[in-house]
């Protein structure tokens, strides 16, 4: 199988390769390095790369494999941590000029999670400044590329982890969300983005979040790749959901059903500036659309 074609998986799909043996986390892992080595000048998805610690990790998971460990579902898979986490041994700029680079001695929960799940973390992916903008362009490096067309934005603030998911730079990635800043990138680079429920997944720094709006989720090309790290990021792999109620199943199990009958509300409003009327007419197509199924 050539590794171009492995690329181009989706994050499930390539674990399970590595679990069956068919390819190793270690091939895995050099091929998307090489790859992102070659395309990320072009796109600025990521801001930072861990080629020999992730090298490190992807042979542990291998070992892991040939000792017939009980593996999770994203078992020596290639991801990328938005650069407003912490992880551990790494530095966090946050998209800003105006912030000192924190070296970290440790993961967050959130990154921490993102380790549960199995996954080999390859580098810090682009952010806006802050995180407060949905456009990622911030003074420290030049503008996040939209994958299919180099002329518009990858969207903001996970832009960077948009632009290496549809660049199939990633299978998947890791953002965060306040205001749309994993639907608004996954809108615009054609992605599955998804912002949990307030309390379902923990703040990543540990913070008393009952107040925050902000929460991490996933990106990724598969609707069933981000169910899966939902579930991880939640922690309803290992029984212990965060304060919001517990789901009644996983959401990897809850896709395979069929939702029923579903009321979508919808705006073309807002009171930050005028809706472009072709936006507005688009908005209104896709309700009507929805509306007859």
């Amino acid at each position: 199988m050539r590794f171009t074609e492995v690329l181009s998986k989706t994050a499930l799909e390539q674990a399970e390769l590595i679990s069956s043996k068919q390819i190793s986390s270690e091939e895995l892992v050099k091929a998307t390095l090489e790859r992102l080595d070659a395309l990320n000048p072009k796109f600025n998805a990521f801001v930072t790369l861990f080629h020999r610690r992730a090298l490190r990790d992807a042979k542990a998971k291998d070992a892991a494999v040939r000792r017939g460990e009980k593996l999770p579902a994203f078992h020596g898979v290639p991801i990328g941590v938005k650069d407003l986490n912490f992880v551990r041994f790494s530095r966090t700029r946050m998209g800003s000029a105006g912030s000192l680079p924190f070296l970290s001695p440790m993961d967050d929960r959130s990154a921490a999670s993102v380790r549960r799940g199995g996954f080999v973390i390859l580098g810090k992916t682009a952010t806006s400044e802050v995180g407060a903008l949905p456009v990622t362009e911030p003074d420290i490096h030049p503008p996040t590329k939209n994958p299919w067309n180099l002329g518009h934005t990858s969207g903001g603030s996970s832009g960077g982890a948009a632009a290496a998911v549809a660049a199939h730079l990633l299978p998947i990635a890791h953002g965060s969300d306040g205001g749309g800043s994993v639907r608004l990138p996954s809108a615009f680079c054609h992605l599955f983005g998804h912002k949990a429920s307030r309390g379902r997944i923990p703040n990543a720094f540990g913070r008393p979040d009952q107040e925050i709006i902000y929460t991490c989720g996933p990106l990724a090309h598969s609707v069933e790749d981000a169910a899966t790290l939902l579930d991880i990021l939640a922690r309803l792999d290992i029984g212990k959901p965060h304060w919001a109620p517990a789901p009644s199943e996983p959401y990897r199990a809850a896709i395979a059903r069929a939702p029923g009958k579903l009321r979508v509300r919808f705006t073309t409003f807002t009171p930050l500036t005028a809706t472009d009327p072709e936006i507005a007419e688009g908005v209104v197509r896709v309700a009507k659309l929805l509306a007859a199924e």
